[in-house]
């Protein structure tokens, strides 16, 4: 157990646990950040488009920027994972990893989002290289291209309606006949003339040599 105790300990070692500790260390609090690996959801795209002051930006040198800044301010940072949290009589904390153990005053949990996968071959050889799980963040790259949407859900029907303005063609594939979706979203998609819906069907790998090329289904 490390034999120091900080004012604050942030869980997440992406955007929002780099802010937090920055912010931190401006309020002259001895801060460490723990995470499984530096960038939390970055690391899943290769080039990060229209963040606040970069325009394009490899995922890579954007989150090299942000733990130099964290670090020059003199926030600790450490890729564990932490397993528990125990809260001590005095009201501090113990948080435990799979490497230490650490003692703090405050806690702040900022681990963002797991994306759902589809565990299939290809998907992670393919993230960032055509996979994506953010059609917001990433839809502009894939205009006026044929794109696939899985899932039968509001957030592969707001997908597909996002998509339809920016792809060529939208192929929706769902592994039912019917939709988890609410009547409206589903009613709004349906109207796009470039939506397909390929129902009853699984996709069952990502193939490409760079990039996606092709699904099997």
């Amino acid at each position: 157990m490390s034999n120091q105790i900080y004012d604050v300990i942030i869980i997440g070692a992406g955007p929002a646990g780099f802010t937090a500790g920055i912010y931190a260390a401006r309020r002259e609090m001895k801060a460490l950040i723990i995470g499984k690996e530096s960038g939390g959801q970055l690391i899943w795209a290769a080039d990060i488009e229209n963040y606040p002051g970069f325009s394009q930006i490899q995922n890579t040198d954007l989150i090299k920027k942000m733990e130099d800044h964290v670090k020059g301010l003199g926030v600790e940072i450490k890729n564990a994972e932490v397993s528990r949290i125990e809260k001590k009589e005095d009201g501090s904390f113990v948080l435990y990893t799979n490497k230490d153990q650490y003692e703090a005053k405050t806690v702040i949990i900022a681990i963002g989002l797991t994306p759902r996968r589809l565990a299939i071959p290809g998907e992670v050889e393919f993230s960032g290289k055509g996979v994506s799980y953010c059609a917001n963040c990433d839809g502009p790259i894939f205009r006026n291209k044929t794109i696939a949407v899985v899932g039968g859900g509001n957030a592969a029907m707001d997908a597909a309606e996002i998509m339809s303005k920016i792809a060529k063609k939208v192929c929706l594939v769902h592994r039912h006949e019917e939709f988890k979706a609410f009547a409206a979203s589903l009613e709004e998609a349906t109207a796009r003339g470039n939506v397909e819906f390929i129902l009853n069907s699984e996709v069952k790998e990502i193939i490409g040599s760079t990039k996606v090329e092709k699904l099997k289904v």
